[in-house]
């Protein structure tokens, strides 16, 4: 047999607290948060691991790639050898790779070039240069500097990631989160039974009188009120 808890009583009380369901709110959304964190981590160490490279997905920035990729594209990047690059180039390949270019700062998507060797036949390195540069860039890429060869590219949806790094998109999320634990707080309002004592009488009043006025403190709303006053007249 189930019990329930008339309005007024401290479990009651403890249940219907606005602040406990504002707390509940917040509780909801923090572990929702959590879990799609979570998700994202475990979905880039899953992207590490079979991609073999720590920098599996990059967005380009430029239009040096120009017409092949865009600024804002999303790339996959799989880790790879300087020899299956040297044989891919010398089959007629002339692959995309991801580089740390010291003159830069920064991490370059360019294509293949030249394969550089010494007067001894002893591999250098490579030579790059973006699709839309009239020169190639300074420098070589060895084994040193390479991150990986460029496998699949998504348009335009680095943009999004691009610009939750800026303070606007950081603000933004900020925003989303306390709307989503506003939002559970509500939900959880409009879920909350509505609860009546065991002899019938409005919550919220105490028993009634014999001449018709209520004892003690109205807790309940003003439409209670109204009825009240024309209870026994």
């Amino acid at each position: 047999m189930r019990e329930e808890k008339s309005a007024g009583t401290p479990e009651a009380d403890m249940v219907d607290n606005p602040r406990n369901r504002v707390k509940r709110g917040w509780v909801g959304t923090y572990l929702t948060v959590a879990v799609i964190v979570v998700v994202i981590i475990s979905g880039w160490l899953g992207l590490v691991y079979f991609l073999g490279t720590l920098n599996p997905v990059m967005v380009v920035e430029g239009d040096s790639m120009l017409p092949t990729l865009t600024s804002g594209d999303l790339v996959v990047v799989r880790g790879t050898s300087i020899e299956k690059l040297v044989e891919g180039y010398q089959r007629g390949e002339r692959s995309i790779i991801v580089f740390y270019s010291p003159a830069h700062g920064k991490h370059i998507v360019h294509r293949i070039q030249a394969v550089v060797y010494d007067e001894n036949g002893q591999f250098l390195g490579f030579r790059t240069k973006g699709d839309n540069n009239y020169m190639a860039d300074i420098g070589m890429v060895n084994s040193s500097n390479l991150v990986g060869m460029v496998v699949y590219h998504i348009p335009y949806v680095g943009m999004v990631i691009t610009f939750l790094r800026t303070t606007t998109g950081i603000f933004i999320v900020g925003i989303i989160i306390v709307l989503l634990a506003l939002w559970s707080a509500v939900e959880e309002k409009g879920k909350r039974p509505r609860t009546s004592s065991p002899n019938g009488q409005i919550p919220g009043f105490s028993t009634p009188r014999a001449d018709g006025l209520a004892e003690g403190k109205y807790t309940g709303n003003c439409s209670f009120a109204v009825l009240l006053l024309f209870q026994k007249h």
